[in-house]
């Protein structure tokens, strides 16, 4: 009796390393999983912000080319590109926001980030969730 017992300890000490390291393994690629995405986080911020940098400096260049002409060839126009302008404008400044968004949020940690859009914007979020429950719903059928 007391060789089985030693037996099934024997097995419980190993059947418990191996669970322990099944945990390490998964927290090592947890961590890397994290790292990665940071990483990627910090990309996709740089090129937002090259991206903005790029409209501003077309929008300079293009305004100085506008200096030189004396005078629009209609109103009509002029209002286009002062609407083309202003739209170029917000699209850079939206484009900024977002790369500091993701230098300043953790997007690793996502339960973090829903209980936070919960609290600030539940209808919002409500309705994304739907929609992207509608989306998985209709990929899942095909």
């Amino acid at each position: 009796m007391s060789r089985q017992t030693d037996q099934t300890e024997a097995l419980a000490e190993r059947g418990k390393a191996v669970v322990e390291e099944a945990r390490e393994k998964a927290s090592e690629l947890v961590d890397t999983a994290r790292a990665g995405a940071g990483n990627l986080q910090a990309t996709l911020a740089d090129r937002l912000d090259a991206g903005a940098a790029a409209i501003r400096s077309r929008r300079a260049a293009q305004g100085e080319a506008d200096v030189e002409e004396v005078e629009a060839p209609s109103i009509r126009l002029a209002n286009r590109a002062n609407r083309r302008d202003r739209v170029e404008v917000a699209v850079a400044d939206r484009m900024e926001g977002t790369a500091m968004w993701l230098r300043e949020t953790d997007v690793t940690d996502l339960g973090a980030l829903l209980r936070h859009e919960l609290r600030t914007r539940p209808g919002r979020t409500a309705l994304l969730a739907l929609g992207i429950g509608i989306l998985i719903g209709r990929a899942t059928r095909r």
